[in-house]
């Protein structure tokens, strides 16, 4: 698992997109903060959710595929890749289930990172590996 984290318009997605490309069968997931807000409203474990994508029928051939749910059988021979935004070096929330989303996602990505092989922090277009 590699996990490409920081702030929001720093460059996340792309370099994410890069690394990719680069690494044949590799799955990408973008936007993943978004996505873990949308399965916490809906009841649901998003680090279940994601491990779900490691699964040969959880893996989605392509964006266009993912929105129709269509799924493919093959396996994955790549890397789960995850695009992550950086939230806890800001403001504290005043919003009360802000904040506990902040908690939750935080202490996601601290599990995450434990189990990552690798991890890029990327600051102005800049990618540092720490990991």
């Amino acid at each position: 698992m590699i996990i490409v984290y920081g702030g929001k318009y720093q460059g996340t997605e792309s370099f994410a997109k890069e690394l990719a490309d680069k690494r044949a069968g590799s799955v990408l997931v973008l936007r993943f903060m978004e996505k873990c807000r949308e399965e916490l409203a809906a009841g649901k474990d998003p680090y279940e959710e994601l491990m779900a994508l490691m699964t040969p029928a959880g893996l989605k051939t392509s964006e266009s595929d993912a929105a129709s749910g269509m799924e493919t059988e093959n396996k994955i021979t790549g890397q789960l890749i995850i695009e992550a935004r950086e939230i806890g070096n800001g403001i504290v929330p005043l919003d009360k289930e802000d904040r506990i989303f902040r908690e939750e996602y935080g202490r996601l990505l601290l599990r995450l990172a434990k189990e990552a092989d690798e991890i890029y922090r990327v600051i102005c277009g800049i990618a540092q590996r720490i990991k």
